[in-house]
């Protein structure tokens, strides 16, 4: 398989990224994308151009629909307001970590393990019609050699509970 990145190695990248400086490439584009798109949306559209070609660029001619479903559903379907950055800054939101882990469950073929954080993001109709723009747009990203690593995000929905302690086979 083909990576195509820029920051650091697989082995590093498992560890939690607290800033965009740490993450991969396909993260840096993933995260940027949610952040132009709520930063820029507009009724008219005018949003999109921008977007549009920064994918267009990867490879990615298809990408806009599916973008535009994902962050519909995080702008309208979410349980309270998400927190997406500006553009400029350097440091990640736990929404945007979120994402981030919703869109590589996806990419990794593991929807199930994006359960959690769907069920604290959404409401059930809301999460269920975030399943398949989620998937398009990890499928595009993937296509495109923008791959997403499953991080350990240190996320509320993600912890073990107090009392559970990991089992091991001896």
């Amino acid at each position: 398989m083909l990576i195509r990145m820029a920051g650091p190695s697989p082995v590093e990248a498992l560890n939690t990224a607290l800033e965009l400086d740490n993450l991969w490439f396909g993260e840096r584009f993933a995260v940027w994308t949610m952040r132009m798109w709520f930063a820029t949306l507009s009724p008219d559209g005018s949003h999109r151009p921008l977007l549009d070609q920064a994918y267009r660029t990867v490879g990615a001619t298809e990408a806009m629909p599916s973008i535009d479903g994902a962050l519909w559903v995080f702008k309208v379907g979410a349980r309270r307001p998400v927190d997406i950055s500006a553009p400029c800054k350097r440091a990640l939101t736990c929404d945007e970590k979120r994402a981030l882990h919703l869109l590589a469950c996806h990419q990794q073929g593991i929807a199930i393990a994006a359960q959690p954080v769907t069920e604290a993001l959404f409401p059930p109709s809301a999460a269920r019609a975030s399943h398949r723009p989620l998937s398009l747009w990890a499928d595009i990203l993937e296509r495109a050699g923008l791959d997403l690593p499953m991080r350990d995000w240190d996320l509320p929905e993600l912890r073990r509970p107090e009392g559970v302690s990991r089992h091991s086979l001896h």
